[in-house]
């Protein structure tokens, strides 16, 4: 009888640990099994995204962890599903464009979770129900996973793409946005989305934006600015001027580099339609690059006809143990545009020559070396030809080559487009300097229409002048009855720039072919310290046939000089009636000063001073200050753009 008792509170005190601790008596519960679609309705071959997600409340390790789910007819893995998980010593397998998840090996943790995420598409509308096969572990069978996702026709589809899908490390593809609502009779009334882009991928400079969404006159905001690997979209519009129209479909394209090599997938956010979510829009692209690799761009067009681009080249050994020599490559400029031409070769770059043949149309390169995992950058100028029409022209050099480790490599061709548009020509100068502080200088603008067939209308820009002169300005504008740059045209000084001030040209405009040129006096504060100011507008913008037209900011260096100074000192400070003192005299200019001062020239009458004081000059012929100074030296010396002299 004391052994039962003692047996039933032996119980009671592990049936006391068990309930304070969560821990079975008799063994481990099996983990939890759930699954869930986001957004779980979407556009016709939108995407969704599958999560599964285990729970082990257990204070006991769990392995072993698998199961299967095939995905109901009419629900495949997206292109590209981008599988991932977080589950430890898991296998996961889901082939994009295929039905089966499979999941093997997988570990939970006591007390934690984990879990399984893909892609997922379909274009067939209504319910589809996903029951998953059981999730078994070490510790059981936890049994199957259930979730409903609809494909609703109500709700546009949102789908991406890049052309061409497969490039070379520092091309560009063509990123295309599409909402289609074919299949809703109802136009869509507002549109927003993000992308943000995986790192090694960027947006091109020009990104050649552009979209067909939206109804006039209400136009989407489209947030993509070159460099940023971030793209925002939004239309807020009604029934009467929706984003898309009923049974329609629009895009949005844009250009974007590639910086890093490799599969980049590329998942959008959500599509707000009207505010419901309808799906994820998914693409990969495929950036490659060879052991010796050359890249390419036009860094500064669109450039106009007969304007001068700048083409960028850069090399790069990928090999980690050799260098490589001997490299080599031609581009053939006239192929892309006949007429294109380089200047300001032969150069010596990457250990090698760069030269042109064929009148500047062909471009070689060779006899370069690059140590290993080493690159080099060089650029050239290009000329377009004044007879080039708008347009978008592809470049492509030949392969590069050259010996890596005693072998032959035989690396990559690069291309890129070259953009060619009636982009306005802004120019500056400051056309009196050097001056002096406290006095004026004249800055003149010249804007040219390179457009041979259409006029430049609402030409604008803006130069910050406080950039590196004082407030407030004070400019000579030119008289109001005048336009400085045809009719309807207004020059003015306005605030910008966190409290500074600037010069705005808005309202321009030029006939086909014309340059309008005006010029100010502005006034240079007394106090302006001297030195050389380089001064740089905004960006210049206009329309040329109904169409935004952009040109490259103008710059140009001002130059304050203060102007020499002089200093005279007595040695000593102190002498009997007489007595021989010696006076020194030093002149100087700062070493901020863009120039040299000549003709300098000062007198100091000593007899005003003390009457009878006179200078004695040692019988020296050279000069004091430079060439052609006097009276004769006593002590001459030259420290940067000092000179001193004593008689």
């Amino acid at each position: 009888m004391d052994r039962l008792h003692q047996c039933a509170q032996a119980l009671s005190l592990t049936l006391l640990i068990s309930f304070l601790y969560q821990i079975p008596i008799f063994g481990q519960e099996p983990p939890s099994f759930d699954k869930n679609f986001s957004p779980d309705v979407i556009g016709p071959g939108s995407s969704s995204l599958l999560t599964f997600t285990i729970t082990n409340s257990g204070g006991t390790p769990i392995t072993d962890l698998a199961f299967i789910d095939n995905l109901p007819a009419g629900v495949v893995i997206a292109t590209p599903g981008v599988p991932m998980t977080n589950c430890l010593d898991a296998a996961l397998s889901a082939s994009d464009g295929g039905g089966t998840i499979t999941f093997s090996g997988g570990s939970l943790g006591a007390f934690s979770s984990c879990t399984i995420s893909l892609y997922v598409t379909s274009s067939t509308p209504g319910t589809h129900t996903n029951l998953s096969g059981d999730l078994t572990s070490s510790e059981g069978n936890s049994g199957t996973a259930s979730d409903d996702l609809m494909v609703s026709s109500e709700l546009p589809v949102f789908t991406k793409s890049f052309a061409p899908s497969n490039i070379n490390l520092g091309e560009v593809s063509t990123l295309t946005f599409t909402i289609d609502n074919t299949s809703n009779e109802s136009g869509i009334a507002n549109l927003t989305f993000v992308d943000n882009l995986p790192a090694s991928l960027l947006i091109a400079n020009p990104s050649s934006l552009s979209s067909d969404c939206g109804t006039a006159p209400v136009t989407p905001t489209i947030v993509a600015n070159p460099g940023d690997n971030s793209i925002s979209f939004q239309y807020f519009g009604t029934l009467s001027f929706p984003a898309v129209s009923g049974s329609g479909t629009c895009s949005v394209t844009l250009d974007v580099i590639a910086t890093g090599v490799g599969v980049l997938n590329n998942i959008s956010s959500d599509l707000q339609s009207d505010f419901t979510s309808a799906g994820f829009a998914t693409a990969s692209l495929t950036v490659n690059s060879s052991a010796l690799h050359i890249q390419k761009s036009f860094i500064d067009d669109p450039v106009p006809a007969g304007g001068t681009g700048t083409l960028e080249f850069t090399i790069t050994n990928f090999d980690r143990n050799f260098a490589a020599t001997g490299i080599s490559f031609t581009d053939d400029l006239n192929a892309a545009l006949p007429g294109l031409i380089a200047t300001g070769l032969p150069i010596s770059v990457c250990g090698g020559t760069l030269s042109t043949s064929n009148g500047g149309m062909t471009v070689t390169f060779s006899g370069g070396s690059l140590a290993p995992e080493a690159s080099c950058t060089f650029l050239v100028p290009v000329v377009v030809p004044s007879m080039a029409s708008p347009g978008s022209y592809t470049n492509t050099t030949s392969a590069v080559t050259g010996t890596v480790g005693g072998a032959p490599v035989i690396g990559n061709m690069a291309s890129a487009p070259l953009f060619v548009a009636p982009v306005p020509r802004l120019t500056k100068s400051f056309i009196n300097d050097p001056v002096a502080p406290g006095s004026s200088v004249t800055l003149e603008f010249s804007i040219t229409n390179t457009s041979m067939t259409d006029a430049l209308t609402d030409i604008n820009f803006t130069d910050e002048l406080t950039s590196f002169l004082g407030l407030p300005l004070s400019v000579g504008l030119p008289p109001s009855p005048n336009p400085p740059c045809g009719p309807g045209s207004s020059l003015a000084l306005i605030a910008c720039c966190t409290g500074g001030q600037a010069l705005s040209l808005t309202g321009g405009s030029i006939p086909a072919g014309g340059t309008c040129t005006f010029s100010m006096a502005i006034d240079i504060p007394s106090d302006q310290p001297g030195g050389a100011y380089l001064n740089t507008t905004s960006t210049v913008t206009g329309m040329v046939a109904g169409n935004l037209v952009t040109g490259v900011p103008a710059s140009d260096v001002l130059n304050i000089v203060e102007g020499p100074r002089i200093t005279k000192q007595f040695i000593p400070t102190s002498a009997h009636p007489g007595d021989i003192v010696e006076l020194r005299f030093t002149i100087f200019m700062s070493d901020e000063e863009p120039i040299t001062a000549t003709n300098i020239s000062f007198t100091d009458d000593l007899d005003d001073f003390i009457t009878g004081a006179t200078a004695i000059l040692p019988p020296n012929p050279d000069p004091p200050c430079g060439a052609g100074s006097s009276p004769n030296r006593k002590y001459d010396e030259w420290v940067g753009h000092f000179c001193r002299w004593q008689p």
